[in-house]
């Protein structure tokens, strides 16, 4: 699903690294979402 997450057939309990991967690409997209929404609005 997000190939620059190493490892990530294993899953999160086998290398604890996945989680704050996934976390900082569900940050990055919120943020970039977020930034959209603020400029489509006057």
């Amino acid at each position: 699903m997000w190939p620059f997450c190493p490892a990530r057939q294993e899953g999160l309990r086998s290398n604890p690294f996945n989680f704050f991967c996934l976390l900082l690409v569900y940050t990055l997209l919120s943020n970039s979402l977020y930034i959209l929404l603020v400029k489509s609005y006057p």
